[in-house]
């Protein structure tokens, strides 16, 4: 073993750890210096905080207050985070609070992910991976006060304990994932997936009985959330009901756009497009990258189901889920693919499938650029943020 090798056989996750918080360090700064529209100062969640803009004000709302009495947007997000950062609100202001809890979260989340990752690789492997996960430019919103740090948590603890086969502490896991983003279920599905492919021993009914007991666990969250919401707002489709304010639009040849998966191919090739028009300002903008960073990370899903080595193959589901659900339900227009990019932030396999790639010989100078070119688009992204543009 080299001396490098050995250096992170040893420190592997404090490295990991301390380049995490490196890179939040950098992105903190870059969040104190980069310009602030003061346009929407009079809206009800305007915050000084530069990285609590956009859906931050439903968050801190849910966590300072709960639920409004009515049924408006806020009802469409999920109180997991909010929960999360309740307890940092009594030492924080409401908007500090929502970015110490996302800074929490995401550490939680390196902790765990890099010791998977060590698990089913080695720890080279694994320190480079989550410096590749660092540096995704959507990783941005591990330091801002959205719930997606701590969503990415959720997954990584599941996964930490599907690896070591615990099945009802991995669908513990999932059930805080569904109270906290819609998204989580597709790790529930992840996780049943998980169990039935474990099941050797038992009769069938009994392999049943668990699965469905399992199942039911790992959505128990957006269970307990929904019928809270019944409870709230006297009707079962609250929820559904505050999904009107992202109705689907409405578009021509709506069956040839979803045939031709237009919403998914034509956004993908907007960096080609603005590179050629000698649009290079646009280069700098989410907008252009975001739907190309998805894309890749489902090919990288696709991929790593078919050549997973030493990885299990249903981590790499995960990205493939997120996709659909994020997808199918306006699949002519491709409306709920804005945040694609942040929500594949939980597609952790795909991170370490490359930087298993990577660190071989020859793909070494590779690495480096790669890590580069990600953090400065995440400043990109990280200023266009507190500039109250959006950035997925």
């Amino acid at each position: 073993m080299n001396p490098v090798s050995d250096r992170l056989e040893r420190y592997g996750v404090g490295l990991a750890a301390a380049g995490f918080l490196g890179t939040r360090a950098i992105i903190l700064v870059v969040a104190l210096l980069a310009p602030q529209n003061r346009t929407r100062a009079d809206a009800p969640w305007w915050s000084p905080v530069p990285l609590v803009r956009w859906d931050s004000g439903h968050y801190a709302c849910i966590m300072m207050n709960g639920y409004p009495p009515e049924i408006t947007d806020t009802v469409a997000f999920f109180p997991g985070y909010s929960i999360f950062a309740r307890p940092f609100a009594l030492i924080f202001s409401p908007d500090v609070a929502l970015i110490v809890a996302s800074h929490v979260a995401a550490l939680i989340a390196i902790l765990f992910f890099y010791d998977w990752a060590r698990r089913c690789t080695d720890a080279r492997t694994a320190f480079w991976a989550v410096m590749l996960l660092s540096c995704y430019p959507p990783a941005m919103f591990f330091s801002a006060g959205y719930a997606d740090a701590f969503f990415v948590a959720c997954v990584a603890v599941s996964l930490w304990f599907l690896y070591r086969r615990h099945l009802l502490l991995a669908a513990c896991a999932s059930a805080v994932a569904t109270a906290t983003r819609p998204t989580g279920v597709a790790l529930a599905a992840v996780v049943l997936i998980a169990a039935i492919i474990q099941a050797h021993q038992g009769t069938w009914p009994r392999r049943l009985v668990r699965w469905t007991a399992i199942g039911l666990l790992s959505i128990s969250g957006l269970l307990l959330h929904e019928l809270n919401l019944w409870h709230h707002y006297g009707r079962p489709d609250a929820y559904f009901a505050a999904q009107s304010y992202w109705a689907p639009q409405h578009v021509r040849n709506p069956w040839h756009r979803i045939l031709a998966l237009t919403p998914v191919i034509q956004p993908s090739l907007q960096p080609v497009k603005v590179t050629l028009r000698g649009q290079f300002g646009e280069l700098l903008h989410a907008r252009t990258w975001n739907q190309l960073l998805n894309l890749l990370i489902v090919i990288l899903g696709v991929v790593g189901l078919c050549r997973p080595g030493r990885i299990p193959r249903v981590a790499f589901l995960l990205p493939i889920f997120i996709f659909l659900l994020a997808y199918l339900p306006d699949p002519a227009a491709g409306g709920r693919l804005v945040g694609i990019a942040r929500y594949q932030l939980a597609a952790l396999a795909c991170f370490v499938l490359v930087a298993r790639r990577l660190v071989r010989p020859g793909w070494r100078l590779v690495l480096p650029g790669m890590l580069a070119a990600g953090l400065f688009l995440q400043f990109c992204y990280v200023r266009g943020f507190c500039n109250w543009e959006l950035v997925g």
